[in-house]
């Protein structure tokens, strides 16, 4: 009779090992589910940039990607694109409050998920003016 014995025990340990599992599944579920409110959070802080009520121009989407996600120095920016500090610092105040933002790291949300977004979209269409 010590044959059932050896099959009971390791079934025990089974049960354990899938009550631990179970166990850990329900803690990565609610660390996901805190996470995503975290995205959600951060999205909903983001999104009013992503449909500004007046599109940038063709230009200050230019300067504004080399700004913020080339990481130029306006100096730098101005130069490349053949305009003044004083011209690059106006046209970034400019998208700043069109996109309704107040950071660099919010800029280049705003470029990251209008880039994202499909041809036709509010995120494409609406961030640059029609040429």
């Amino acid at each position: 009779m010590t044959a059932p014995q050896a099959t009971a025990e390791p079934r025990a340990d089974l049960g354990a090992v899938l009550d631990a599992v179970e166990a850990r599944a329900l803690e990565l579920q609610r660390q996901l589910t805190d996470s995503l409110a975290q995205v959600e959070t951060l999205l909903a802080q983001i999104r009013p940039a992503s449909v500004p009520s007046r599109p940038l121009t063709k230009r200050q989407r230019q300067i504004a990607w080399a700004f913020a996600m080339d990481r130029l120095p306006l100096r730098e920016v101005a130069r490349e694109h053949g305009i003044s500090v004083n011209s690059a610092k106006t046209t970034m105040k400019t998208v700043y409050r069109k996109l309704g933002i107040n950071d660099q790291s919010q800029l280049r949300l705003a470029l990251r998920a209008a880039d994202r977004a499909p041809a036709g979209t509010p995120g494409d269409s609406q961030l640059v003016a029609a040429a």
